[in-house]
């Protein structure tokens, strides 16, 4: 049995939650219930939940406010929003689970679902500063899964992304190459609106590392890493346009 508490300033919408988890989830009992960053403190302290439901704006204190309560996050958290789409992409760029309200059984049941696999109690922590940084600045980091854990990196040091099956390998300017188990298809959704662009079935690049290219037969690029990759009949027109726009 999973225990969870339950972070949010409006009653109402805690009372729904709290119902939604009693009679949809039988593997979680929601341990306790506050409407502010203090209350939801002592709580969790109380009852040292396994998952926590965190509003974002909440008076007097934000949620981010309450990571600074703990030196260690062994608790999940996912967080409910009525938040917009740019808070939206950033929860999503720093790998955070997250429901919208209204919320939906089937939204509840998913994050859930992934809660169950537990992290490590630092990487989580470093998600959620990600993720801060991602909503006052945003979008400079991305939190990328790997076979090994999870890896956190500058967008800008991006070079470009070469898609392999289900995988992702993701070129960076210091020459270190990294594998993502994510497909080129989620870079490209993720990153298409920061300057980058689908130019082959295989690379995404990041425009702000293109060197040069070659007008031909078979036109080419020239990335800042070395990188010499083939435009393809079907990205050509796509590329070009963007490129003189810029």
């Amino acid at each position: 049995m999973m225990k969870a508490v339950i972070i949010d300033d409006e009653k109402k919408s805690c009372t729904l939650l709290s119902n939604l988890i009693t009679e949809y989830c039988n593997d979680v009992q929601v341990s306790g219930i506050a409407h502010s960053v203090v209350e939801g403190t002592k709580i969790i302290h109380k009852y040292n939940p396994d998952v926590v439901f965190l509003d974002i704006e909440m008076p007097q204190q934000n949620g981010f406010q309450l990571f600074e309560q703990f030196d260690a996050i062994n608790f999940e958290v996912i967080f409910i929003t009525a938040y917009d789409e740019y808070a939206i992409k950033a929860f999503r760029f720093s790998a955070i689970d997250y429901l919208l309200k209204p919320i939906y059984i089937n939204d509840l049941e998913e994050a859930l679902h992934r809660v169950r696999s537990k992290r490590e109690a630092e990487e989580t922590k470093i998600k959620y500063k990600v993720l801060k940084e991602n909503m006052s600045n945003p979008y400079q980091n991305l939190a990328l899964p790997t076979a090994e854990g999870m890896e956190f990196i500058q967008i800008e040091q991006i070079v470009y992304c070469e898609a392999d099956s289900n995988y992702t390998h993701v070129f960076l300017s210091n020459n270190e190459r990294h594998i993502i188990s994510r497909t080129l298809g989620k870079f490209e959704e993720l990153l298409q609106e920061m300057n980058f662009q689908r130019i082959h079935n295989s690379y995404l690049i990041n425009l702000n590392h293109v060197v040069r290219f070659v007008k031909h037969k078979h036109p080419m690029i020239y990335m800042s890493n070395g990188a010499q990759l083939k435009i393809s009949q079907t990205y050509k027109n796509d590329f070009f346009d963007k490129v003189s726009k810029i």
